[in-house]
């Protein structure tokens, strides 16, 4: 038996390769898995890459895209505007959605597409009639094909701009200028002399509805109330300082082309605008308030409790200096071209409730002196002065053209331009005894009462250093049409003048104890000086405009007029209440016009702009 050979089977190869082939499996299962993974996280992460380049462009072309809106289309809601006012909103919360041309019927999507993206804009006003706008792009999706994907990335840039000039008309809520009619003002003081605006306070203070004019400086003083006219706020535009005395209103917005001083418990509904500084109390004084925002070519300072209600602008520095709790606060931001100061004498009596943007230094906060938005002090470019509506200038009519006019409608013709050589008609008929158109003194003191029906008529005194018209004791006076008077008038002791007429003389007007403009619902009379005053005291009624182009208008003590009071200088009386009335449109041939401006009948209205251009003050990409 032979036998079998060993050695064959150790040299035997078969076998070996399934070792390999296990190794490089095992090698591929330990290997390639990781390997897939890596590649698709470098893909996923490439796409996430390019996705979040694309938001993030697109939330910038949002910022560029809300400056060009605001810049050629405004921050208006309406059908042709792309903004819209956020659910139960309106425009007064200066807060807006753009939904952008790619959604013109809103269809309930807030965003627009923008480089592909959704993009949603925030707009944020700073104060009801800024530049500055607070702008949030924020970019969420991104297209895939017709459906909408949604993306774990998100593009959030926010950015701080001011906005230049461009086609377009700002919206907000502060009433503008009546107009540049006197007569769209309840007071116009045509000349340099301040303005005192009296009141003695108590039951019965002085109270005013209607806008306040003054070409120099106005005093408004403790407890004189400037309240709504109609449910529209009532402002004062004083072309030189403005004061508000202790515990004074003003429903609407003041202006003043020099400095502003607010006393204890004086308030301003809307906004100031002053082109020096602004005050509110002084060092010993209590608290003042300004409802909404500030701006000032000068200081803005506040003292003790004073409040500002929205932002805050100077051209020089602002100072907030505390006292006690409730603090001196400004509900918002504040930008100083110089520095800002604060200081408290107790925790928390010195606040800004918004950011401080200062040209210069900010005081170090304090426990005393809180600022609840960022510090950004040496700010460059330096926070420019505000920019303030301009000061309102009135149209000032020819004396001497309309001094000829009523003299011809004291004829009976029509009014033609100077000089007028007209022929005097016959005698014309009125109530009562006839009256030729040319009259000597007309006097009349009756025991117990008399009605007398004037115009159109031309009286002339028998004696020039005697009143032309003299009126006392119970008469009725029937205003029918113009009575022109080379002299002075003077009405006492419970007279009435009725009717809708003209009453225009070269001398003074005098009425005391009487009244004006009763029984005629439909217009006022106009009652004129032309180179002389008008003086009334305890008159209960003055339903009129009153008229002294070169003299003075002097309201007594407990006077109610409704109309309006044109003069050089106007000087009053404590407790009287005069209410702008807008039955004075109604007056035919009324001196220049009557012209009303945009005034508190709008709630829109075109300022010129800091521009050109957009100035982006900072811009942030927050995520």
């Amino acid at each position: 038996m032979g036998m079998r050979n060993n050695n064959n089977l150790l040299k035997s190869e078969e076998g070996q390769i399934l070792v390999y082939v296990l190794i490089a499996a095992l090698v591929a299962v330990l290997v390639v898995p990781p390997l897939i993974g890596l590649t698709y996280s470098g893909y996923h992460s490439a796409s996430i890459s390019k996705d979040k380049m694309v938001q993030f462009y697109a939330a910038d072309t949002g910022i560029e895209e809300a400056i060009y809106q605001l810049m050629n289309r405004g921050n208006d809601t309406g059908p042709d505007h792309n903004w819209k006012v956020p659910e139960g909103g309106d425009t007064t919360t200066v807060s807006w959605y753009w939904i952008g041309d790619d959604d013109p019927d809103n269809k309930g999507m807030d965003k627009a597409v923008i480089n592909g993206c959704n993009v949603r804009l925030d707009l944020t006003r700073e104060g009801n009639d800024t530049y500055t706008y607070t702008i949030l792009s924020t970019s969420t999706e991104v297209y895939d094909g017709p459906e909408i994907e949604a993306s774990k990335t998100k593009a959030i840039i926010k950015a701080k701009v001011i906005v230049g000039e461009g086609n377009h008309t700002l919206y907000g809520e502060e009433p503008g200028p009546a107009g540049i009619s006197p007569f769209s003002y309840a007071i116009a003081c045509l000349g340099p002399d301040p303005i005192t605006l009296e009141g003695s306070g108590g039951a019965n203070p002085t109270i005013i509805s209607g806008d306040i004019y003054s070409s120099g400086d106005m005093i408004i003083e403790p407890n004189v109330k400037i309240i709504a006219n109609n449910g529209k706020p009532s402002s004062v535009w004083a072309n030189g300082m403005l004061t508000m005395g202790t515990n004074s209103y003003v429903s609407g917005g003041a202006h003043s082309s020099g400095n502003m001083t607010l006393d204890s418990g004086a308030r301003i509904d809307f906004n100031a605008y002053s082109g020096g500084s602004i005050t509110l109390a002084g060092p010993s004084s209590s608290a003042a308030r300004i409802a909404k925002s500030s701006y000032a070519i000068g200081d803005i300072t506040l003292y003790n409790s004073s409040t500002i209600g929205n932002s805050t602008e100077s051209g020089g520095n602002i100072n907030v200096h505390g006292k006690n709790p409730p603090a001196a606060e400004i509900f918002g931001n504040s930008s100083a071209n110089q520095n800002i100061v604060g200081d408290g004498q107790k925790d928390a009596s010195a606040i800004i409730d918004g950011d401080a943007t200062a040209g210069g230094s900010i005081s170090p906060e304090t426990s005393k002196w809180i600022i609840n938005g960022t510090s950004d002090p040496n700010t460059l470019p330096t926070p420019p002065a505000p920019s303030l509506p301009p000061m309102i200038e009135l149209t000032n009519p020819s004396i001497d053209y309309w001094q000829s006019f009523y003299k011809q409608e004291a004829h009976g013709a029509n009014p033609v331009p100077d000089p007028y050589e007209v022929p005097l008609p016959d005698l014309h008929p009125v109530d009562g005894p006839p009256v030729n158109y040319e009259s000597g003194t007309i006097y009349l003191k009756p025991a117990v009462s008399a009605d007398i029906s004037l115009g159109p008529l031309h009286v002339t005194a028998d004696d020039p250093s005697e009143d032309a018209i003299y009126l006392f004791n119970k008469v009725t006076l029937y205003l029918l049409d113009t009575v022109y008077v080379d002299g002075s008038v003077y009405i006492d002791n419970n007279c009435q003048i009725v009717g809708g007429g003209k009453l225009v003389a070269t001398g003074d007007v005098t009425i005391y104890n009487s009244a004006v403009g009763m029984g005629d619902a439909t217009t006022l009379p106009l009652i004129m000086s032309i180179n002389g005053d008008i003086l009334t005291k305890n008159c209960g009624n003055l339903s009129a405009v009153l008229y002294a182009p070169s003299g003075t208008v002097d309201i007594g003590a407990n006077d109610v007029v409704f109309g309006s009071v044109v003069a050089q200088s106007i000087t009053n009386k404590n407790n009287i209440v005069l209410t702008y009335d807008e039955r004075v449109t109604s007056i035919p041939g009324l001196p220049g016009g009557w012209e009303a401006g945009n005034g508190t009948e709008e709630t829109s209205w075109q300022e010129p702009w800091p521009g050109p251009g957009a100035y982006i003050v900072w811009y942030s990409v927050v995520k």
